[in-house]
């Protein structure tokens, strides 16, 4: 492959989707526009398909590119989204040792870490109400994510900062942690928050993640969470959080008003 890839560092399949999300951002490739197929990708960066398979699943996840049967994929046409950004290095759960906001940063990671009696970062002394924790299946639009047997487990919470915006936040995290951090599906707090948690108990770390904000219309539970009208949009920013060796430790769904999101 002659063009270098942007951080050698990341896992290849990523490194592959970095660069086309890259050229997606640039204009390079307009929506409509066809990207290389597996077949394609795994010849000109030399990996296995399998490699090329995820690259696209990745950039089918980031809401870029869909796929056609017997057609290819495309680079969609986006009404609302985020290009997403891997943060190689990064350290999320909770503020010091090492953590800092993500580059995209309208809703810090501190929100989607809350729990009840824990504060910090842009969110002063928030009230952190939670609704319920433990295995649930996964939303539709989530299964391609934990493939695996088992169900992944789910913690929703109700945050409200100090100025009075909430936010609904649910996190998915993936099946079988549940087993080495028990807490994850009980329906209390965990000590400084599901990242803290998670290093401690388990020893496992986010390295990197991206995100990616779309707009909808609120579903009847979520307006009756957070006390909006019948109709009401909603903005949601779905962040995806691995490890070093690329493997999906959790995804969080935070749910706001789009004139309300908790400022950095």
């Amino acid at each position: 492959m002659s063009e270098a890839a942007d951080n050698p560092a990341l896992p290849k399949y990523l490194q592959i989707a970095r660069h086309f999300a890259g050229r997606i951002e640039e204009g390079e490739l307009p929506p409509g526009a066809e990207v290389p197929s597996e077949r394609e990708l795994a010849a000109q960066w030399s990996v296995a398909r399998l490699t090329a398979n995820k690259a696209l699943r990745e950039l089918r996840r980031l809401g870029l590119v869909e796929t056609r049967p017997q057609s290819g994929s495309f680079v969609v046409e986006r009404a609302v989204a985020a290009i997403a950004r891997d943060e190689p290095g990064l350290h999320l759960g909770y503020p010091g040792e090492g953590y800092r906001w993500p580059a995209l940063g309208a809703t810090p990671d501190v929100v989607a870490d809350a729990e009840p009696g824990l504060a910090g970062g842009a969110v002063t002394d928030p009230a952190v109400r939670l609704l319920r924790a433990g295995a649930e299946p996964a939303p539709d639009s989530l299964r391609a994510e934990f493939p695996g047997p088992g169900a992944p487990v789910a913690r929703v919470r109700l945050v409200r900062g100090d100025s009075g915006v909430a936010a609904l936040v649910t996190s998915w995290f993936a099946p079988g942690l549940a087993e080495r951090a028990p807490l994850l599906a009980r329906a209390e707090a965990l000590p400084g928050g599901s990242g803290r948690y998670l290093a401690e108990v388990a020893g496992v770390r986010v390295a990197f993640g991206h995100d990616r904000v779309t707009a909808r219309l609120a579903s009847a539970w979520e307006r009756e969470q957070l006390g909006l009208p019948d109709p009401a949009a909603v903005l949601v920013r779905r962040s995806a959080r691995h490890t070093a060796d690329g493997a999906l430790v959790r995804v969080d769904d935070v749910v706001q008003q789009p004139d309300r999101w908790f400022a950095v």
